[in-house]
């Protein structure tokens, strides 16, 4: 599937030609040029809500997103096959506005909605992200929270990441401008395994706010948002290879997702001429983000119980990159299914037993030894075979430890 992404600041662009491919296609809009040149199946504009005014006074979030996406579409005459995000933006005085808040909430709330959108394709992708346009801070944004989306994304698909971006706009009053759009990146997106965060809490007071007004919101936040969620231990489970312990918390983090951006928004307050972001995003929501990226794309949609022939296809597909990593999972795989298998006779049919009765396990492993062995010590886990199939799970004091082991 081919994903066209553009990012843009205030669209009142001029008309330009625009060369791509031997070839020029004539557009107020850079990404216009690359839908033409590579026809994607998605296009989605990124931009941000400081453009709410110059379409109608705005009133609350609602209107911010409805008025930014409404000025963007008539100013680029965008198509119905265009889709657009409006992102939560700072920007000094602009005719009289100002908007107050965070950059690092561009990026979140960015990050989230194309989350959104991407999160139901399941297929190898060819992205087109176009950073042509946009004040400063929102292409760099823009292209970091595209590259973290498809970073987590290829653990489970192949992605090809293509970055363009035009020669720098000039003025001629004599005849019609002529840009290239550059080609700056092309290349083969692999997972980099590098999503931890130790942030604690999804969202946190502006920094702003009086010290009366960051209590007040922070009691409700804590009261709201859950601040111990498994995302971390997932994350660090992916990026260990533990796969038995990534399905054991492999939860919905879906719903604290809706909660966080819900809440976010019901702070972002317009008074007067002056919009104000009250709460702020921490990495943690990025962190949320990539756990439930990696709960669906990496893991997928398997149920029941997980088989050493599950965890074997994972391990191939999610470290196809890193081949120290799936061969030290896959000859630990190895090695339980060979014992377990040698034994078969004497395996219960109907009952798990301990995996230390076949393979040789310290009685309490260490976090060296958990790592060392995929996650899967012997002393912690218990076995089936069942239907010619041999299944794995943490016995009850596996399940107690395994965050314990996997905490930073």
């Amino acid at each position: 599937m081919k994903i066209l992404i553009s990012s843009i600041g205030d669209p009142r662009y001029d008309e330009v030609k625009y060369r791509l491919e031997d070839k020029e296609y004539q557009s107020k809009f850079s990404g216009e040029a690359i839908y033409q040149a590579f026809n994607p199946d998605v296009a989605i504009v990124v931009g941000q809500y400081t453009l709410a005014h110059k379409s109608s006074t705005p009133t609350n979030y609602a209107d911010l997103k409805e008025n930014s996406e409404k000025y963007i579409r008539e100013k680029l005459n965008l198509s119905s096959q265009w889709k657009v995000i409006v992102s939560p933006g700072v920007y000094g005085y602009s005719d009289g506005w100002s908007y107050v808040g965070e950059i690092y909430n561009f990026y979140a709330y960015t990050l989230y909605e194309l989350y959104g959108m991407l999160l139901n394709k399941r297929e190898d992708l060819e992205v087109f992200l176009d950073i042509t346009h946009g004040v400063n801070y929102i292409g760099y944004l823009t292209a970091s929270a595209v590259q973290q989306i498809l970073d987590a994304y290829s653990t489970g698909f192949n992605v090809r990441l293509r970055l363009f971006n035009s020669d720098p706009h000039y003025k001629s009053e004599s005849k019609m401008v002529s840009l290239s759009l550059n080609e700056i990146v092309n290349r083969e997106v692999k997972p980099a395994f590098t999503y931890s965060t130790l942030e604690q809490n999804v969202l946190r007071p502006a920094r702003f706010l009086s010290k009366e007004m960051k209590e007040d919101i922070g009691k409700r936040i804590s009261k709201e948002i859950p601040g111990e969620v498994d995302d971390l231990y997932l994350i660090n489970a992916i990026n260990s290879g533990a796969l038995l312990a990534a399905y054991e918390l492999a939860k919905d983090f879906g719903e604290v997702i809706k909660k966080s951006v819900k809440l976010f928004e019901e702070y972002v307050h317009v008074e007067q001429k002056s919009v104000y972001q009250k709460v702020a995003f921490t990495s943690k929501f990025e962190s949320l983000i990539i756990a439930s990226i990696l709960r669906e794309i990496s893991l997928g949609d398997f149920k029941g119980d997980v088989t050493v022939s599950e965890l074997w296809r994972k391990a191939n597909q999610i470290y196809r990159y890193r081949d120290m990593q799936r061969t030290i999972i896959n000859n630990e795989l190895y090695e339980i299914k060979q014992e377990v298998e040698k034994a078969t006779s004497t395996v219960t049919q109907d009952g798990w037993e301990p995996l230390s009765n076949f393979i040789k396990s310290q009685e309490e492993p260490d976090k060296r030894t958990f790592l060392a062995h995929a996650g899967l010590p012997g002393s912690l886990c218990e076995v089936k075979v069942e239907d010619k199939e041999v299944k794995l799970r943490y016995n009850q004091k596996g399940k107690e430890r395994i965050r314990n082991y996997l905490r930073i």
